[in-house]
This record gives structure tokens, sequence and C-alpha cells, in this order.
């Protein structure tokens, strides 16, 4: 539904001795034979119907970049989500967020109406981790301050919000925030517990979540819901169940998705999602 693209300040390549520009690249890239005009030109003439969603890299490329796609305003017939980090997140996330004031001013100026994706800066480490109360007290707080009246949703990385604590403290956000939504995400690599992240999808409720995850995990969850649902049927029809020995627990579901989304694991299916 949507096509999601990050903005950074870079060279192009097909003009390394100009300025630096915005350019479609996630840093440390800061090169790129696309340029945000030219990926712009592209996505608003394809006569398919997707939202964009552009993500933010650094202060400094923000204006400049929301100065061109205003130019390109009264083209744009699609959904269109400004999104950036503004509030540094788990686990000990040493990625420096946007200036909060200044995403949310520009993105209030420029594009009133469109959705606002603010999330938080992330890092995966050996212990799990979770978004604590102080993580959404500041982004209710930052938001409330800048009064802002767009769409918000909330992108939370799909490794972090498995936990009661986040599960809790998204709820609580969700009701200090009116309207907003909550849209997972995650990166190639990321171990995710299925069933938690299931558990969570159905405490928020489905109509409020999005999902942008790489193929492997998008398969495990469509799967396993299928298994799922399945095994509820049998353990209520077979009278197999009575005895409790029918292997349909969590851990077995969850293992038979991951056999059968082995192959979307595979480093060659890796390629597409991290290539530059």
């Amino acid at each position: 539904m949507m096509i999601e693209a990050d903005v950074s300040l870079g060279k192009f390549k097909g003009d390394p001795l100009s300025s630096n520009r915005p350019i479609m690249a996630h840093p440390p890239v800061t090169a790129s034979d696309l340029t945000l005009e030219t990926f712009l030109d592209m996505v608003l003439d394809e006569s398919q119907y997707k939202g964009i969603k552009l993500d933010f890299k650094s202060n400094e490329v923000l204006e400049q970049a929301l100065q061109i796609i205003k130019s390109r305003e009264n083209r744009i017939r699609v959904p269109l989500w400004l999104n950036a980090d503004i509030i540094q997140g788990p686990v000990g996330a040493t990625t420096e967020p946007l200036n909060t004031d200044m995403f949310l001013s520009l993105t209030k100026f420029y594009f009133p109406t469109a959705v606002i994706s603010v999330g938080w800066t992330t890092k995966l480490g050996k212990e799990p981790g979770s978004y604590t109360f102080d993580h959404v007290r500041k982004m209710r707080d930052v938001l409330t301050a800048a009064q802002v009246n767009a769409p918000v949703t909330f992108p939370v990385r799909a490794a972090l919000v498995t936990t009661l604590e986040s599960r809790k403290n998204m709820l609580w956000l969700l009701n200090q925030i009116p309207g907003s939504t909550i849209t997972i995400w995650s990166s190639f690599g990321d171990k995710v517990d299925v069933p938690a992240l299931l558990d969570f999808i159905d405490a928020i409720g489905k109509e409020f979540v999005y999902i942008d995850v790489q193929r492997g995990l998008r398969c495990q969850i469509s799967r396993y819901r299928t298994f799922r649902s399945a095994s509820s049927w049998l353990l209520n029809t077979l009278a197999i169940a009575r005895t409790g020995k029918f292997p349909a627990g969590t851990g077995f579901l969850a293992l038979i998705t991951y056999v059968t989304c082995m192959t979307s694991f595979l480093p060659w299916n890796a390629d597409s999602y991290t290539r530059q």
C-alpha cells in the first residue's frame, strides 16, 4: 500500500562535483544515483496508487527536502507520511534523533494535513528491551507542546513491543494522542517473538496497526495466525484435545511458521532489503 524511502543529504552520483542535496539513501551512505526530485517524479507519475512515506535522516536535509516536496504538492494524490526518529529510545540507542521542535514545526508549516510518523531511535542488544513509560511520556509531551493536530502514527520496532511493559505503555500513549496509530517495523535479522507480537497487535486492535516488516516476518505473522486458528478448531472438535497431548502450544506453532517461512530468511532474499 505504501512506498517508503529514506531521505539523506549527500552527493548525486550523476554530478559528483555539485553541492549536497536531498538524495535517496540510508546512512552511512552519502551518495546515490537517485535524487529526491527524481524519486518523487517517478512515484507520482506511476499509474499504481500507492502512498508515500519519507523517512528523514538528518536535521540538515529536512527543510530542503520539504521544499522540494511542496513544489510538487499539486500532484500528490496519495497519502503522504513524514517520518523521523525524534526521541532517544531503547535499548541504550546511540543514534542521534532529529531535532524535535524543528521536525514538528517544519512539517506542520509545509504539510499540516500529512500523517506525522514520529518514533524513537532503537538498538537491539543481548538483553530484551522495551518501550518504557519515560519513552512514551516524552513523546506525549513533545506532541502536546507542539500542538500537533495532524494524524499521528508511532513507528515501533517489532522486537521491542513483545513485552507486557511495551504493550501497557503503548496503549497509554494511544489514549493520550486521540486518533493515533501504531506502525510496526523490523530490520532483517531481528529476532521477534511472533506469538507475543500478535498478542500486542490484538491488544492494540488491528484497525489501529500498520505493518511494515521484511518478508520473513510478514510470512510468519500471516501463517502463525492461520495455524493458530486451525489448531484451535482441532482442539475444540477432536477428542484428543482432552488428553492435553496435542502439540499446539505457541512454541510448536512458532516452530512450524518459521520452518514454512525459511526461504524468506535466506541471504539472497535479504539482499533486496538491504541494497541501497
